[in-house]
């Protein structure tokens, strides 16, 4: 087939070229696609900003969204807080304008949910919002505001867009960080063209809708701790746990600035305190080779443990932050997102993390680090409830006694009892002499007791196994009648 190929590209000398650029183009296409099928991130609304002079000195702003097909944002008045997030506006209010009346919105589509068990109102498409202002100085009506997008089967997390509307000359945009911009020219009749960007979530890991049902992609769990290793040093870690199939990158990467974004610590400077070093990376960290972003990448699955060490100049001490990382899988990344975290160091140590956890509690001492058989949240000394009660009245004798005297009462059940004239029997006429059937009995016993110690080797070097495996094993249905065959 090759040869007829090359036979008629030098008969048709004039179509050679076509040949050599239609299998470029092809070549590239298919790169191109390729990148975008695996390494998209997902970004379905952009936002564009507009405005128009409606008197002298009034205007009209327009806020105008653009959404993918198949997802939608939700409208300015929901039921509940309950659910997905209500798209807001905020404007930074000044002497220099007034806002006429609130942000106005189309008629939204309505219908009930069943994934929040609500009546929800949302656009689909495209909306523009308005608000009307009168200014009173030339200067920039700045703002920002927040917005939540979802499909049929998951909703992404809140993402926030600033803007800034400069009414003295055209309406411009302050972008996010990385996000993207388009160039404008000057209109008449003091308007410019709308400037697309992609709304980037400067507070991302710190919103969690109360209802779990919509599916909203949050692969990353944040935790913390830390650990005292001096009279005024403290180890802090901040803990990722991962869905399965996700990864989050490393603070190295080969390319700053992203694709991808790497994971990245900010803290507050104080005077109460002091940084060792930089951030570490403790464990789970894996370096690969990257076909879509073709580069070696080092990032975390499962788990990703940082730690900053860090001295303390007076006996109290709270560090506060923020963290920067993205997330991805094999076919798409999120968007990146900021987490704030808290460190309280002092008589009434404790952490935070996305602003709504739990205190953390310090890990000074921990058994459970050094023992995998003691449950930390368990606390025999204090039960919550009257369902049992300790037995500190019984020594290591009495407790032996009472495992000889319940090994009696075994003996009497019907699976055991019959074998004990079986076995006795063995042991009296199958030796030739008394010596050697108690040599016999010895062995027997010697050999009860080595196998279930044998059995007993797998649950202390490895804490893991499920202690109820040899019990699963014993009334496995087919493994019994498996024995009744060969019995």
């Amino acid at each position: 087939m090759s040869c007829k190929v090359r036979h008629c590209c030098s008969i048709f000398n004039t179509f050679e070229i076509h040949c050599f650029f239609m299998k470029k183009i092809t070549l590239l296409l298919f790169l191109i696609l390729s990148i975008f099928s695996f390494g998209q991130i997902y970004n379905p609304v952009k936002w564009s900003f507009d405005s128009k002079k409606t008197g002298e000195n009034e205007y009209e702003l327009y806020l105008k969204a653009s959404i993918n097909k198949g997802w939608h944002m939700y409208s300015q008045h929901l039921p509940s807080d309950d659910g997905p997030i209500a798209t807001s506006f905020v404007f930074n209010e000044n002497d220099s304008f007034e806002l006429i009346g609130k942000v106005a919105e189309p008629k939204p589509h309505k219908e009930y949910d069943p994934n929040f068990d609500m009546e929800l109102t949302w656009f689909e498409h495209e909306v523009t919002f308005t608000q009307k202002v009168k200014i009173k100085k030339n200067i920039a009506v700045t703002g920002e505001l927040e917005f939540m997008v979802c499909d049929a089967s998951k909703c992404l997390p809140p993402e926030y867009v600033e803007f800034s509307f400069d009414l003295s000359k055209k309406s411009e945009i302050k972008p996010t960080s990385n996000s993207q911009q388009q160039s404008t020219t000057d209109q008449p009749e003091n308007k410019s063209p709308p400037e697309e960007i992609t709304g980037m979530d400067p507070f991302g890991g710190a919103n969690n809708v109360g209802n779990s049902g919509g599916n909203i992609l949050q692969p990353v769990k944040w935790s913390c701790e830390q650990r005292q290793i001096s009279d005024n040093e403290y180890e802090l870690h901040i803990i990722a746990t991962i869905d399965k199939g996700w990864h989050i990158y490393s603070q190295e990467l080969a390319s700053e600035g992203g694709p991808p974004i790497s994971t990245s610590f900010q803290f507050n400077p104080s005077d109460e305190f002091e940084l060792i070093g930089k951030v570490r990376e403790d464990e789970g960290l894996i370096t690969k080779f990257d076909p879509v972003f073709e580069m070696e990448l080092a990032y975390f699955e499962e788990k990703g443990v940082f730690t900053q060490q860090v001295k303390l100049k007076n006996e109290t001490a709270t560090i506060s932050g923020e963290l920067e990382f993205t997330v991805c899988d094999d076919e798409q990344c999120l968007a990146p997102e900021y987490v704030p975290f808290e460190f309280k160091i002092g008589k009434e140590s404790s952490c935070k993390i996305n602003e709504e956890q739990a205190d953390a509690i310090p890990i000074d001492k921990k058994p459970c680090d050094e023992n995998p058989y003691i449950v930390c949240n368990v606390d025999l000394n204090n039960p919550i409830g009257d369902c049992g009660e300790k037995r500190e009245d019984y020594t290591l004798w009495g407790i032996f006694l009472l495992g000889i005297l319940g090994g009696f009462i075994a003996l009497l059940t019907p699976c055991v009892f019959p074998m004990i004239p079986l076995t006795v029997s063995f042991f009296t006429k199958g030796g030739q002499d008394k010596g050697k059937g108690t040599a016999q009995a010895i062995t027997y016993g010697f050999f009860i007791m080595l196998i279930y110690l044998l059995l007993s080797l797998p649950f202390h070097l490895l804490p893991d196994m499920d202690p109820e495996i040899l019990n699963q094993i014993s009334t496995n249905t087919w493994l019994n009648l498996l024995f009744f065959l060969i019995f």
